[in-house]
């Protein structure tokens, strides 16, 4: 057997921790300012962010959509 060349994996963790060191002593609003600013920037993700709208499933926690950043957060969670 081959030895891998790539673990997704690892991958995976370690853009993780990065991200955590990133945001560290950052608020939610500052972390999504960040996020959203990354995704709107990338050719992809970005003409699809601003189209997207924001899912409602009935279950408890925020509804995504790119209206959700732009000023306070409006999670409806009433627990946060």
């Amino acid at each position: 057997m081959k030895p891998k060349k790539f673990d997704c994996v690892q991958m995976k963790h370690d853009i993780q921790q990065k991200l955590m060191k990133e945001f560290e002593g950052l608020s939610y609003e500052e972390q999504w300012a960040i996020t959203e600013k990354r995704i709107l920037a990338d050719p992809i993700l970005g003409p699809f962010w601003k189209n997207a709208r924001p899912i409602t499933t009935g279950a408890p926690g925020p509804q995504v959509g790119p209206e959700q950043f732009k000023g306070e957060s409006k999670r409806s969670n009433p627990q946060s």
